[in-house]
This record gives C-alpha cells, sequence and structure tokens, in this order.
C-alpha cells in the first residue's frame, strides 16, 4: 500500500494527521508490516548544493523538511537515513526516511 498524507498546514496540531496514520498503523500491525515515510522534499541544484553539503549544519535542521520530525517520533518512527534522487539534469532531490515497526496484536 502506499499513500501520501498531507495535512493543511492550517489544520495541523489538530490530531487530525495521527488519527489518518493510526488507520495505516492498524493495518499494517495486523498483517506484521513495518510502515515507511519521507518527509518533505528538499531540491538541490548542481550548481548549489546549499546546506546539504552538511545536513548536520544549521539552517538545514530548521528546513521545512523537518518540521514533521516530532510528530514522526510522536508517531512511533524511527530515523533511518536519506534517500537521494539526482535527475539527469543534475538536481537532486532529497527526503529524510523514517520507519515504524509493526506493533503485536492482540
Amino acid at each position: 500500500m502506499q499513500s501520501l498524507l498531507v495535512v493543511n498546514p492550517e489544520a495541523q496540531g489538530l490530531g487530525i494527521g495521527k488519527k489518518l496514520m493510526q488507520w495505516a498503523f492498524d493495518r499494517a500491525d495486523a498483517d506484521g508490516l513495518p510502515v515507511h515515510c519521507e518527509s518533505s522534499p528538499i531540491v538541490r541544484c548542481p550548481a548549489d548544493p546549499g546546506p546539504l553539503a552538511n545536513r548536520d549544519a544549521e539552517p538545514f535542521g530548521s528546513h521545512p523538511a523537518f518540521q514533521a520530525e516530532p510528530f514522526y517520533e510522536r508517531c512511533g518512527f524511527e530515523a533511518i537515513g536519506w534517500l537521494d534522487w539526482t535527475h539527469h539534469d543534475g538536481y537532486t532531490i532529497s527526503s529524510p526516511s523514517y520507519c515504524r515497526k509493526p506493533k503485536k496484536t492482540a
């Protein structure tokens, strides 16, 4: 199953994202499957790699891709690394990646 989950910024913090994700968690847990997610992507061009040259440096940690990280952690996700795709024209798209291990169901 693959799905895109987005909550309008004006409605964030109201529990909507958590309820939507809980549906996926319940299904995955019943089947004993992990749940994988990626945060908002960061695009960088070949002429200016920008802050991705050092992913631990500020202001990279304040990039919108990380705004959802506390939410993912509250949902039981663990950061597992980065997914990088380089387009044929040299642009690279990078996304923080997270995984939630299945929980045992009764």
